[in-house]
């Protein structure tokens, strides 16, 4: 940034003076001069333009002389103006007089020029030092404001965050207290497993309100261990019991390896939060037949925690932000919430530490080390009751086996969803209406869906081993499922992920929470939907003119229409010589025709067939038996008995009407 001059003197010529010495540097950018004639003009110019921190002026001047200007120069009280002064030799009683008044250095004419590049070079290093001074100043004012502003937002946040998490505990009691009352008063089977769900996650929702008070106080650096003698082997013991039923339902074989007599004075709360949040985050990340192992022991006066699993493992590059509050990964596929920030939260409380080993191959193992204190009685403390209340959460309702198709004739839906009570519900609300297989992640949906060519795909976005829109890209991807209609259900409702989700060809996107008959809604107008295609497909694929969409149903029709116009006389002409001639597998064939016309393949041949032959006869192309030949018919009366049934008409008068 150049350095702005200002130069007052009556004498036309010092304006050449100083634009010829300092050219190069004008023109570089580093000083940039203006001009005035004297004193009052020059304040004008000090008026316009306030970034100019350089006067050099003459003492002898009319209607405002030097000496004055300089006294007027110290009532603007400008940060950095540095006044010189330019004067005949022989005025050195008003040159020590000027510097009285606050002029900094002085130049005398005749001018010397190398003395006045000397002074000005001096001038304008004072002015830089005056200026970093200032920025410095400045920037320490900035900082501190923004700390106290910092400091005072966080406070303000920590105040709310507190209080709504205390008014959420509020209702949370008047939801669960009426739902143990319900459960104990319903028969019904479904009103109970309806029941039994809601309060499950009524318990999981105030176990984290609970987990957020924990984190406003320690942000607020007023949570502090309330020590106990506490039992803490049979305390283990007594968590890991909450996971044996997940366990048996996963298939996980679970193992643990507690000292036994492990008595110290800790926080019990605090281990035990500890100690729950590692096992639930290894168990959700552990897949169906995989394991989990607990490891619990003293040395000297430390405790250690050792939860291992078989999951899926965290790549490196993503453990340093592991334990940062809703962290999930890139793929959506891991994320761990709450749980494990809060570990390492309390831990440090605890002066203690926590440590992660693990690489995208052989899952993770985190280890907990604690210092204890000895106990000083045998009244011993073991397991919180809060814990005691999550038990069920941990374990999803028991449905019966919805993977079984119980009437052919309803459409058959997948629902991928790797939140099991979330899953249930879902199947619950659909499985009334129609055949459902459900799908902990997108990889088990996918060999669903491609085994059996459902009607319709509701999917959740985030799941481990292949999310919903990797799921979606996936169906749309292969000839064989494209036609097959797919429901986004996800808590990712922001407007980019509805657009990636529609974009890749998601033909709805409900966000979480759902209303149940919004879901049943859509189903319903999808369903609605594939049928009045089916409709239109069955009613254009004998009019090639009709087809103008490019869509991947129509292109499949137009390859199915070629190979059935190729065939068309062929008698022998079946679905294995379809699926052939498609390159498909048989079944796979009969489950497309099937989903995109309503018909099985044997029928829709048929109906191909005398739908082309009804063409011929009103065009009068050739006589009926030779148009039973050319549609692939053995003889004119079969062909007429065949038509007949399916118009309820004789050939001869489809030929003739009138």
């Amino acid at each position: 940034m150049a350095i702005k001059v200002l130069v007052v003197d009556d004498e036309p010529d010092i304006a050449v003076i100083f634009r010829q010495k300092f050219r190069r540097r004008i023109s570089s950018g580093e000083l940039e001069f203006s001009f005035a004639e004297n004193g009052r003009q020059a304040l004008q110019n000090l008026e316009a333009d306030p970034e100019i921190s350089l006067v050099f002026t003459d003492i002898r001047m009319p209607s405002m002389d030097g000496l004055t200007f300089l006294r007027e120069l110290k009532k603007l009280e400008r940060k950095v103006l540095l006044p010189l002064v330019v004067s005949a030799y022989d005025d050195m009683g008003n040159i020590r007089e000027a510097m009285r008044q606050g002029a900094w250095d002085f130049v005398t004419k005749p001018i010397d020029l190398d003395d006045l590049e000397r002074v000005l070079n001096a001038a304008t290093s004072e002015i830089e030092q005056k200026l970093e001074g200032i920025r410095a100043v400045e920037q320490w004012a900035n900082a501190e404001n923004a700390r106290l502003i910092a400091i005072r937002t966080k406070e303000k946040q920590q105040e709310f965050f507190e209080n709504i998490t205390h008014e959420l505990r509020t209702p949370l009691t008047l939801i669960l207290a009426p739902l143990e009352s319900a459960l104990g008063l319903s028969t019904e089977q479904q009103v109970r497993e309806y029941l039994s769900q809601a309060q499950k996650s009524g318990h999981i929702l105030l176990d984290l309100v609970n987990q957020l008070l924990d984190f406003a106080k320690v942000d607020a650096q007023r949570i502090a261990p309330q020590y106990k003698d506490v039992h803490l082997s049979l305390m283990a013991a007594e968590i890991a019991l909450i996971f044996e039923p997940l366990a048996q339902q996963k298939a996980i074989r679970f193992e643990t390896a507690i000292s036994e007599a492990i008595h110290a004075r800790t926080d019990p709360r605090m281990v035990g939060r500890i100690l729950l949040n590692l096992l639930s985050n290894a168990f959700k990340f552990t897949p169906q037949g995989g394991s989990v192992r607990l490891l619990m022991e003293q040395v000297d006066n430390r405790l250690t925690l050792q939860v291992q699993d078989s999951g899926s493992g965290i790549p490196e590059a993503q453990i340093q932000d592991l334990f940062s509050r809703f962290h999930h990964s890139a793929d959506s596929a891991t994320g761990t919430g709450l749980g494990l920030a809060l570990c390492k939260s309390l831990t440090e409380v605890l002066d203690g530490k926590i440590d992660l080993v693990s690489n995208s191959e052989e899952g993770a193992i985190f280890q907990v080390q604690i210092p204890l204190m000895v106990a000083s009685n045998t009244e011993m403390h073991t397991t919180e009751t809060h814990f005691r209340k999550l038990v069920s959460s941990f374990t999803p309702t028991s449905f019966d086996d919805y993977n079984v198709a119980s009437d052919i004739e309803k459409p058959l839906l997948v629902v991928a969803e790797d939140h099991p009570d979330m899953r249930n519900y879902i199947v619950g609300l659909l499985r009334k209406e129609y055949n459902v297989m459900a799908a902990e992640n997108g990889k088990i949906a996918w060999d669903h869906i491609e085994e059996q060519l459902p009607d319709l795909v509701v999917t959740d976005w985030m799941m481990p081993e292949m999310n919903g829109l990797e799921l979606l890209e996936t169906i749309r991807f292969e000839r064989d499922t494209q036609h097959i209609p797919v429901i986004l259900l996800t808590a990712k409702s922001e407007v980019e992920n509805r657009i990636a989700g529609i974009a890749t060809g998601a033909e709805a996107f409900l966000g979480k929470p759902f209303h149940p008959d919004e879901l049943l809604a859509v189903v319903r107008s999808q369903l609605a939907h594939r049928e009045r295609l089916r409709e239109r497909f069955r009613a254009e694929m004998l009019r090639p003119d009709k087809f103008q969409s490019a869509s991947m149903e129509d292109i499949f029709l137009r390859d199915l229409k070629v190979v059935m116009e190729k065939n068309l006389m062929n008698e022998q002409f079946g679905v294995e010589t379809m699926a052939d001639a498609l390159a498909m597998s048989r079944r796979t064939l009969v489950r497309k025709i099937t989903a995109l016309t309503g018909e099985a393949p044997v029928k829709f041949i048929r109906g191909y067939r005398l739908e082309r032959a009804r063409q011929m006869l009103q065009d009068n192309v050739a006589p009926i038996w030779e148009i039973a030949v050319k549609t692939g018919f053995g003889s004119a009366s079969y062909f007429t008995k065949c038509f007949k049934d399916h118009y309820g008409i004789s050939p001869k008068e489809a030929a003739h009407p009138n």
